[in-house]
């Protein structure tokens, strides 16, 4: 995760920051829906270009500020 402000939470604003998800660009903006995971946090990513994926690792994930929004 790019940021300092804690770890992403169901609703955050966020972004892809590779290539690495299937059908997702690095750039692709996107919405947290569901969180899993103890001490492995992965999160269920509903992005705007219509794909949604399961398990995603914050590290492949950037917040949005409000400004980005």
């Amino acid at each position: 995760m790019a940021d300092n402000d804690g770890p992403l939470r169901v609703g955050d604003w966020v972004e892809a920051v590779d290539d690495t998800l299937r059908g997702v660009a690095a750039g692709t903006p996107g919405t947290i829906v569901g969180e899993s995971g103890l001490e492995w946090i992965r999160y269920r990513v509903r992005f705007d270009n219509g794909r949604e994926h399961n398990l995603v690792d914050a590290k492949h994930l950037r917040r949005r500020t409000p400004a980005e929004r």
